[in-house]
């Protein structure tokens, strides 16, 4: 349902305007008398459209939309009034005015009229706040997304992407997406590409990519169509993520896995030597069970020490790498 704010001096006009609106059920109307009445109201709760007279006497309709646009109160605004001057009509527009409507005696051509532009008012907040919403989501991803045209030059170049490939956008903007990989990732990229504007996502596959200074990088890119509504495609989008810090961990766990097998491997096998010549005395009958005991505990001891070590090991490691993922951190000093 749209919420309407609808502001007019004259009680009768609201009234009326309230019962040709809210016929279908579609509009849920709110009445004002007065521009400060209008601004309390606004205070409690926001409003899909706001619909206001011009000739009111304490503050006239385009008062009212200044202040309103001032107080950064975006909602679309129609003036509806019996005031038909060109220059009223300019006025209104010029400071923001979505639609201007004449009153006339015609009420029902009238009001379906302003149902109209209510119902296109509400599409155009809607469609406005989704992208509000989509360039939010943009500027504050971690992932570099950038859209190329049908040259394949960068059109857009949010605040990710100047961040990991060190390129300001104004920079940015104009420079061909193949100068951001490595030469070896340029077939595949081209590929994927080429297949966006036939309107094929690709899959994420990871490339080689380039900074500003030349130091390359592991990323992983997903290239996908920038269509329009009849579902053509209008550009081309790269979402690309800098591995970097995954590299740095994967790195960090091979590290410890191989020092933990090297400084394992060594005197576990010594250890298992000592326990299989244990085991072939007893079955010699070359040794006593005080001996055979004395030996075991020998071993435990080892063991104890390996134990021990590798303790001491995982300490050090995690000390020495902030890059040794948090699960691993809590068994490890277990």
């Amino acid at each position: 349902m749209i919420s309407v704010l609808l502001v007019d001096d004259d009680p009768g006009i609201l009234d009326l305007s309230r019962l040709f609106l809210e016929k279908d059920r579609a509009i849920k109307v709110t009445l004002c008398e007065s521009a400060e009445s209008a601004f309390k109201e606004l205070a409690q709760h926001p409003f899909d459209v706001i619909v206001s007279d011009y000739g009111m006497p304490e503050m006239d309709g385009i008062t009212f939309l200044k202040r309103l646009r001032s107080s950064s109160i975006t909602t679309p605004v129609i003036i509806f009034t019996g005031k038909g001057r060109e220059e009223v009509v300019i006025e209104a527009l010029n400071n923001g005015a979505m639609f201007y409507l004449q009153k006339t005696g015609e009420f029902t051509i009238q009001f379906a009229e302003l149902k109209n532009m209510i119902v296109q008012a509400n599409r155009w907040k809607e469609a406005h706040e989704a992208q509000s919403l989509l360039a939010a989501i943009v500027t504050s991803s971690d992932d570099a997304i950038i859209a190329t045209d049908l040259t394949s030059h960068v059109i857009s170049w949010n605040r990710a992407a100047e961040r990991i490939y060190h390129i300001p956008r104004e920079k940015a903007i104009g420079i061909e997406i193949l100068k951001i990989f490595k030469e070896e990732a340029h077939s595949q990229v081209t590929e994927s590409y080429n297949k966006a504007w036939t309107g094929k996502a690709s899959e994420h596959f990871e490339v080689v990519c380039v900074r500003a200074d030349q130091n390359t990088f592991d990323g992983s890119v997903n290239i996908s169509p920038i269509t329009a509504h009849d579902g053509g495609a209008i550009g081309v989008s790269f979402v690309i993520r800098d591995l970097s810090k995954q590299r740095e961990i994967e790195r960090a766990v091979v590290s410890l896995i191989t020092e933990t097998a090297l400084r394992l491997k060594n005197p576990v096998e010594l250890v298992r030597g000592r326990l299989l010549d244990i085991i072939e005395q007893i079955g010699g009958d070359d040794i006593n069970d005080e001996e055979v005991c004395l030996q075991l505990m020998t071993q435990v001891r080892n063991i104890e020490q390996i134990v021990v070590n590798l303790r001491d090991l995982n300490r050090a490691i995690m000390m020495s790498s902030r890059n040794i993922p948090e699960a691993y951190r809590k068994y490890l000093s277990q």
